[in-house]
């Protein structure tokens, strides 16, 4: 599939919403290798420019069946601007942000204010504060020397007055009928995501409901 360097992901309530691969690098030509998936995987199932009533018919079976869904051309928000790295410069500017570094290309999620059994286990993901420009230098070093090593940031967007007009134009009033559908409650988070190539997040259990956007 074509990858791009760093794909950039909004999160919003409780669920989330986003944008389009940043491509940071330039990096149109480059291919991840194919995963073999084992037999008994099951792929996800896709829904291509649904209309509203089948958008939230498939949401709500698949949130009751509590299984994964791809929605195809949604148009819930424009994702095109996200494709331009500058963009993303623009809004976080200097701003230090939350910068998650793996010895490889997994990210395993944990929170050990919720360790109450007192577990004893490695944490081999680093947490960090960079501006985005120190980041793009260090994930470009890391690519150069060849290393393993994997960072993606996050960065909460509820408190950039940059993005009132970004959340404005979002298609709101479907983003609620599907979490009132669902039973989910109101989105309450917003959340960007900027991960280097091959970055992966495991399967794991959240502790809310997601819409990513990408």
């Amino acid at each position: 599939a074509e990858a791009t360097d760093h794909v950039a992901g909004l999160l919003t309530g409780s669920f989330s919403a986003a944008a389009k691969a940043a491509d940071c690098q330039s990096s149109s030509s480059q291919t991840l290798a194919g995963h073999v998936w084992p037999s008994s995987y099951k792929p996800i199932k896709r829904l291509k420019s649904p209309s509203e009533k089948e958008l939230l018919d498939a949401i709500q079976k698949h949130a009751r069946a509590e299984e994964p869904l791809v929605i195809e051309g949604s148009q819930l928000i424009d994702v095109q601007k996200w494709q331009d790295i500058s963009h993303l410069k623009e809004l976080l500017q200097n701003r230090e942000v939350l910068v998650k570094r793996s010895p490889n290309s997994r990210f395993r999620y944990f929170d050990l204010k919720k360790n109450s059994g007192k577990y004893d286990f490695n944490c081999s993901v680093e947490e960090t504060h960079k501006t985005l420009a120190d980041y793009l230098v260090e994930a470009a070093k890391i690519r150069a020397e060849g290393s393993k090593e994997r960072m993606y940031l996050q960065e909460t967007l509820s408190g950039h007055n940059e993005m009132a007009d970004e959340f404005a134009s979002w298609r709101w009033e479907i983003l609620i009928k599907v979490s009132t559908a669902c039973g989910w409650g109101l989105p309450d988070s917003n959340e960007l995501f900027v991960g280097m190539l091959g970055a992966e997040t495991p399967l794991h259990f959240d502790e809310r409901e997601n819409l990513f956007f990408q």
